[in-house]
């Protein structure tokens, strides 16, 4: 029986102790970037206890939704953004593209149909929303 050559054994050393580093690579960076996600999201959370989003004035005329946002709260928040949920269970999503520091008021205008049944203002803190149904809303 004939055995490999001693070069052959060591590429082939080679071959699995280079395997094995990137497998053990690949888990310790799938580790550490779960880690930073928890983190942010624990961050997130600490930052969304001292917040409070309000609309007020909500006015439906003409086809829009008129009102505004305002921030309650001690906290800045963003990713401000409008659900308008439909009597036939549809839904229109309105990004308004802003931040909304502590204490401050944006207004808003959307254009929206007429068999609206609930508004929610929704920001990117979970579970700070606005929600306001269709009775709570003026109309001209």
């Amino acid at each position: 029986m004939k055995a490999i050559s001693p070069i052959v054994a060591t590429v082939l050393l080679i071959g699995i102790v280079v395997v094995i580093a990137g497998i053990v690579n690949l888990w310790i960076s799938n580790f550490f970037s779960s880690t930073k996600d928890m983190k942010k999201d624990a961050e997130t959370q600490l930052v969304c206890m001292n917040t409070e989003i309000i609309s007020d004035n909500t006015r439906y005329c003409n086809n829009y939704l008129s009102g505004v946002v305002y921030n309650s709260g001690m906290a800045d928040i963003g990713n401000i953004t409008i659900h308008v949920l439909y009597q036939n269970g549809t839904q229109q999503k309105t990004d308004l593209n802003t931040s909304l520091p502590a204490g401050h008021i944006i207004p808003f205008n959307v254009s929206i149909s007429a068999n609206y049944d609930l508004v929610i203002v929704l920001s990117n803190c979970t579970g700070k929303s606005s929600e306001l149904t269709r009775s709570k809303i003026m109309t001209c």
